[in-house]
């Protein structure tokens, strides 16, 4: 034993001394621990091929990014054939991947694994200095950080926390925790509200849905705070100011937006555009009651609803104890369900009584933000009434690992697997993730590349990453109405019938009836090519053009 302790005494004195400078210096261990957590999101990225990369959301704003680049790749796209149909989506995502394209001489890769990471570091650091502002501990601001990454269902189709993609509203995440900071902060120092509203303006470049209600929320708490202190005169005063310098960044946004919003009900029904929407989209999108009854019990379902009551609870605390910082989060969450709420319930009556369809769908989303104002709340009342030593240590710990336990309560929304799988490669010894197959969508892909530029593609599974990295055009696609909901009601309308087939298809389990049915409703779209995941072998023979891995490609190009 004497011979070991010998043997191994310089490697004691060093990791004792690095114990003791690392403790030393609290808010470095937590910011080198986000960082480390981010390496290992973007090690796992690595792992999976680019295309496999992109959800949903994020192929489809790429797929906007080079049609602005190339249109002639997308001639003849069901969507993207016509301007009319994607530019009110712009924000900075679209310019992010537009200059990954320029730089690369076309396409995304390895950049997009960067920025997912930079997210990543950035929404947990973000909300680590936020509670750090009302919490001299860091070990409560880790694990509050740790706690608001925590993905929980919102309205159906939406979420809050960290996911597997840098998402637009994940951005805005990122961003908010720094909104309220300087919110807290302009108490003190009034030029800060012209910073504050500034960078909420860029918001709007970064998530339009979310912007306004957030901005709004932001200047309803600052506003009642410097009432306070400042008086009434002083107070209309920087509002208006701080207003302005939002609306200067902001107005260009919501002027390409609102002027698309405004051409796209030319020449359509509102009923039957209504019919679509609530197709289309769950009934909370065009109903907003729905949508705040559908929100609130998702999010709040099962243990969840006690965040609910430690948070009023908190709330109660933070009134009593006259504590600004915690309740400038109260009131700014009280503004968030006045405007996020609010705005869409009062623009619905108003579409309704006009007779026409709303103008928005996704303001409701904003109440997402609602679970890090509870969250901190929450945290911040226990972190303020907790004694000793233990409980200070353990009860983040519970509050964590509650939260985890109750995210997993249904609904659930799929925690990101990004940290995990990177912590097993690491155990690998790999630096990075590497898959040890080759992803079969990337021979598809391949494939697609080698048509011709014209031809025509459809699948139910991978139709937007085909169109998006093959850059070849499709004939019909589930998030293309989404996207003609808010640009062409005229389009939209129209195609009702192929939306109302298509949903009862995906709803169909896989077998042979389903995969003619597909084949077939590629056929009448004009599709050349139908790609189609563990494809059974149809009723009525058809050629197979292509296949790797669970994907069919069916050839259609011959046929009548």
């Amino acid at each position: 034993m004497s011979e070991l302790k010998v043997r191994f005494a310089p490697v004691l004195v060093v990791a004792a001394r690095a114990h003791r400078w690392f403790a030393g210096r609290p808010a470095l261990c937590s910011i080198l621990a986000f960082a480390f957590i981010a390496y290992l999101d973007f090690s796992a990225s690595f792992g999976r091929s680019i295309a496999a990369s992109f959800g949903g959301d994020m192929t489809m704003i790429l797929t906007r990014a080079v049609a602005d680049l190339r249109p002639e790749v997308y001639a003849n796209d069901f969507v993207f054939s016509s301007p009319q149909n994607y530019t009110f989506y712009t924000n900075a995502s679209v310019y992010l991947f537009q200059l990954a394209d320029y730089l690369r001489g076309g396409g995304v890769g390895f950049e997009y694994h960067v920025f997912g990471a930079i997210v990543t570091f950035l929404f947990l650091f973000g909300w680590y200095r936020l509670f750090q502002e009302v919490s001299p501990s860091h070990w409560w601001s880790v694990l509050f950080a740790l706690t608001v990454a925590v993905a929980v269902p919102m309205i159906v189709g939406d979420y809050w926390g960290l996911y597997n993609e840098p998402q637009p509203r994940v951005q805005f995440s990122t961003l908010l925790p720094f909104l309220l900071l300087l919110g807290i902060r302009a108490h003190t120092d009034s030029r800060l509200w012209l910073v504050t509203f500034g960078l909420a303006g860029l918001g709007m470049w970064i998530h339009p849905a979310s912007a306004p209600p957030v901005a709004l929320s932001l200047m309803f708490a600052m506003g009642l705070a410097s009432l306070c202190s400042a008086g009434f005169l002083r107070t209309v005063w920087l509002c208006v100011i701080s207003g302005a310098v939002f609306l200067t960044i902001a107005l260009p946004n919501m002027w390409m937006y609102y002027s698309s919003i405004s051409q796209a009900a030319t020449g359509a029904d509102p009923s039957i555009v209504r019919e679509a929407l609530l197709m289309r989209y769950d009934q909370g999108y065009s109903e907003p009651l729905q949508g705040i009854w559908t929100l609130f019990s998702r999010a709040l379902s099962g243990p969840r609803v006690a965040l609910l009551a430690i948070f009023v609870a908190g709330a109660c605390l933070a009134a009593a104890r006259r504590d600004r910082k915690a309740l400038f989060v109260v009131v700014f969450g009280l503004g968030l369900v006045l405007f996020g709420g609010g705005i869409p319930v009062a623009e619905d009556i108003l579409a309704r009584l006009s007779d026409r369809a709303p103008s928005q769908l996704d303001l409701i989303r904003s109440l997402r933000y609602l679970v890090p104002v509870l969250l901190f709340v929450s945290f911040w009342a226990c972190a303020a009434v907790v004694r000793g030593a233990a409980l200070r240590a353990s009860v983040p710990i519970a509050l964590l690992v509650m939260w985890l336990a109750a995210a997993y309560w249904p609904p659930i929304w799929p925690q990101s697997r990004s940290v995990v799988q990177g912590l097993k490669c690491l155990v690998r010894f790999q630096v990075v993730c590497r898959s040890n197959t080759s992803d079969p969508l990337e021979h598809v892909m391949e494939f697609a590349r080698s048509t011709s530029p014209d031809t025509m593609f459809f699948s139910p599974d991978q139709g937007p990453r085909i169109r998006a990295f093959a850059e070849r055009p499709l004939s019909f696609g589930w998030k293309d109405m989404g996207w003609l909901a808010y640009s062409n009601h005229k389009l939209f309308a129209e195609k009702i019938d192929l939306l109302s087939r298509y949903k009862e298809l995906a709803a169909r389990p896989a077998g042979p009836q389903t995969t003619s049915q597909w084949i077939q409703f590629g056929k009448e779209t004009g599709a050349d090519y139908v790609v189609i995941r563990n494809a059974s072998s149809p009723s009525e023979p058809v050629k197979v053009a292509f296949s790797a891995g669970v994907y069919t490609v069916f050839d259609l190009s011959d046929t009548e």
